[in-house]
């Protein structure tokens, strides 16, 4: 099964052969218009027409789709062979871009068979691939393969680069789908090749295509560095051969990137302009996903309204368009209606959410459904019956890398094992859960890392670029002022050669060399202050993540020993249930405040330096509890939060916080003590 952002990969990686992809400007379709004259041959306005809609396909669907027609007609009336079949093949593509699959497999299978009866390989191999690419796009991945591996029999037999490149690249779609990437890379690099052996527009475009699903691959190996990098070269590579499609794709996958890395603000920032172009090009089959990937964004973000308002339309178009992927849609309205408190329609779309998956065979939108109809259960006090729905939901994510929604299941699993009276099986599953959340925020913390790693390079890219752009402007003004000089300075030495000669060419030769040196030591002064500014905003966001993986580092720790606190007090009330022995080991098990504390103060003293030392220095009366709450307030971690770390009440910390402010001369609510410890 694939991830989550595989799902959304997989959906804009697919394409058709390039042929099909082609993107105009206005300014080509109209040149093209005016060549379209009832003085031609009509086979010849037929070919036009061909291409005027070819062009529109991906700009305005309606329009491709009337072009098409009157290609199609004149076909008809002169028995122009080939140009029906490429009318019947363009016709496909149409209708599928307007969301009309059934007749969208009759019109290219009329375009395959046209081909066969002229004997046309290369248009038979181009509408093998596209019905291929129509069959992985509904998910017959069997059909699909079957289709796409026949083609590229027949194509390898040819030195037809541009079939061969599509086919490998749609086999390299199967392969990814089936979760085999390295044999998905390796068809992908394949396509890649031949796309660059190609030397038509065609073969540009494919290339630009190709960079982007290599990317995906690193996507979805988190290797986010290496995929940000060939999303960058899909894009400028794009953009120089002006190929707005390319552009579009690169940049789903640019805030699929940014998703998975937590910025969620950049993630909604990339994918709007392409909504936009969807929607302004009626590609009304990727509009749908583009929807549901903003109202997942602005969930997590926390904005709840604006992400029911993309979300519902999202599960609207999906629904007119049939899509295969409405589970998904389900599952988020669910978990947006519950957070908003309506719970009851909340539960509906979450049965909605499993009844669809389950059609579709889709495990891990079932396994979301049951985690959220069986923490309802809890909720009502049936927790038999939600730990049968929660442990059918884990199953189903055995084999995945999803450790986000696993520990979601473990957590409810260990509340109904609680609510059972079943604390030892629930203490396993809670530990289970703890593993996968130190996991969770090592993940995090690793994100950071590359987020401050991706922005600190965008900013550098743009600095060398301003300097660059800055050195030409500075050459140029000095080509021009030495030019000007010279013309003057060379009158003088006409005027008076006999004596001023030497002299003066020494003179303008001194003073252009002078201004050179000088401007020179300047581009170099400047360059060493940018460099340097830009490593100190590198230090500073360093030091800022470190901060917060200190806080997440105490939170997960607060939260730990809050769970396990309350199974304690869960142990000691049923006393008389278990035995006394097995009583003592687990409580034995819950006494882990100190060694959280010893491996948190390690983590602390290697950001904040010698801050106890200081502290101390300076405050000589405060005693080591104070010390280690000094250290939480200096996270700025509310009275709450520092409870739960050192597993003491909040009102024990709240007197604690009394009586160390007033050591530290705070009498006034005005004065704040995290600024204060800040100083240390």
């Amino acid at each position: 099964m694939m991830s989550p952002y595989k799902c959304l990969n997989f959906l804009i990686i697919l394409f058709f052969g390039t042929s099909a992809y082609l993107y105009g400007q206005q300014e080509e379709i109209d040149s093209l218009k005016l060549l379209v004259s009832a003085s031609k041959p009509d086979t010849t306005n037929a070919k036009l027409l061909y291409t005027i809609s070819r062009r529109f396909t991906w700009l305005n669907a309606d329009s491709a789709d009337y072009y098409v027609e009157r290609s199609l007609q004149l076909s008809h009336e002169n028995q122009f062979g080939k140009g029906l079949a490429l009318a019947y093949n363009q016709k496909g593509i149409v209708r599928f871009a307007q969301g009309r699959v059934e007749e969208a497999f009759i019109w290219l299978d009329s375009a395959l068979v046209t081909y066969r009866a002229i004997d046309v390989i290369e248009g038979e191999l181009f509408v093998i691939n596209n019905i291929g690419a129509i069959y992985q796009r509904l998910g017959d991945i069997e059909s699909s393969i079957k289709i796409f591996r026949e083609g590229l029999d027949r194509a390898s037999k040819t030195d037809h680069y541009a079939s061969i490149a599509d086919l490998t690249n749609n086999i390299g779609n199967h392969y990814y789908f089936q979760t085999e990437l390295d044999s998905a890379l390796h068809y992908y690099r394949i396509s890649l090749d031949n796309h660059k052996k190609d030397t038509t527009h065609n073969g540009r475009e494919g290339e630009a295509l190709m960079l982007s699903n290599i990317g995906n691959i690193y996507l979805d190996r988190a290797r986010y560095y290496k995929a940000y990098e060939y999303y960058h070269q899909a894009i400028a590579y794009a953009d120089s051969i002006e190929y707005v499609r390319a552009v579009n794709l690169a940049g789903f996958n640019m805030a699929l990137l940014y998703e998975a890395l937590g910025d969620y603000q950049r993630s909604i920032d990339w994918i709007t302009p392409v909504l936009e172009y969807y929607r302004d090009n009626g590609l009304k089959r990727d509009e749908p996903d583009a929807l549901h990937h903003i109202a997942r964004c602005y969930r997590k973000l926390g904005q709840i309204e604006k992400s029911l308002e993309y979300a519902t339309a999202a599960l609207q178009q999906k629904k007119d368009i049939n899509s295969t992927r409405i589970a998904e849609t389900y599952n988020e309205l669910a978990l947006l209606q519950i957070e908003k408190g309506s719970k009851r329609l909340g539960l509906f779309y979450a049965n909605e959410a499993l009844s669809y998956a389950q059609d579709q065979e889709q495990k891990l939108e079932m396994s979301k459904a049951l985690n959220l109809l069986g923490e309802d259960l809890i909720r009502k006090g049936r927790p038999y019956e939600a730990k049968g729905r929660l442990l059918e939901g884990l199953e189903l994510l055995d084999d995945e890398d999803v450790p986000a929604y696993k520990h979601a299941l473990l957590v409810n699993l260990a509340k109904a094992n609680k609510d059972l009276g079943q604390f030892a099986e629930g203490m396993e599953y809670l530990e289970q859960a703890m593993i996968l959340q130190d996991s969770i925020n090592e993940r995090d913390n690793s994100n950071a890392l590359i987020r401050s790693t991706i922005q600190f390079e965008t900013e550098k890219k743009e600095l060398n670029l301003f300097l660059e752009k800055e050195k030409v402007k500075s050459l140029t003004s000095e080509l021009a002022l030495a030019s000007s000089t010279n013309k003057r300075n060379w009158v003088l030495v006409l005027f008076a050669l006999s004596v001023l000669g030497f002299i003066g060419y020494r003179r303008i030769s001194n003073s252009n060399k002078r201004k050179k040196e000088a401007q020179r030591e300047l581009q170099q002064v400047k360059l060493s202050e940018e460099n340097e500014r830009l490593k100190a905003i590198a230090l500073e966001r360093e030091l800022e993540l470190r901060d917060k993986r200190l806080v997440s580092q105490a939170l997960v720790i607060a939260e730990k020993n809050e769970i396990l606190n309350h199974f304690k007090e869960e142990l000691n009330q049923s006393m008389g249930a278990i035995s006394s022995d097995q009583v003592n080991k687990t409580l034995k098990s819950l006494e882990m405040n100190q060694k959280n504390w010893e491996g948190f103060r390690t983590s602390f003293e290697a950001v904040h330096e010698s801050f106890f030392d200081k502290l101390a220095e300076s405050h000589a009366d405060l005693t080591p509890h104070e010390l280690q709450l000094c250290a939480l307030f200096r996270l700025n971690l509310s009275m709450k939060e520092a409870s739960g770390l050192l597993g003491i009440s909040v009102e024990t910390v709240k007197k604690a916080r009394y009586r160390i402010r007033k050591k530290f001369g705070l009498n006034h609510s005005e004065q704040n003590l995290t600024t204060y410890l800040m100083a240390f």
